[in-house]
């Protein structure tokens, strides 16, 4: 039998591509801590994260979607590996060079 909280990733993959964030985010706590490296952001609250970052996928990729979601239940820690298929994603490789050491910092104006 899954979990509550393998309950709740799933449902919120579903909500996501039903394009629902706010169903997505329902059972987010009031404070959160969401980080997307890559782009050097970070989210502290539900709101922030689903007006920021989500909408921001969906205008990027409108066809944007989970695919082949595999949960790993343990309890209170799940585990989630999926696809995402939509439209094409870039992403900033200068900032993905500089943390992986591949490419020096840039030097303090």
């Amino acid at each position: 039998m899954e979990s509550s909280n393998a309950e709740t990733y799933r449902a919120g993959h579903e909500a996501f591509n039903q394009r629902d964030f706010v169903a997505m985010t329902s059972q987010y706590a009031e404070s959160i801590s969401w980080t997307d490296h890559s782009q050097g952001r970070a989210f502290t609250t539900p709101r922030e994260f689903r007006a920021d970052f989500l909408a921001g996928w969906v205008t990027a990729s409108a066809d944007i979607k989970i695919t082949g979601p595999r949960y790993i239940d343990a309890g209170q820690t799940v585990v989630c590996t999926f696809t995402v298929v939509g439209g094409d994603l870039y992403y900033d490789q200068v900032s993905l060079l500089m943390q992986l050491g591949l490419m020096p910092q840039p030097s303090a104006a």
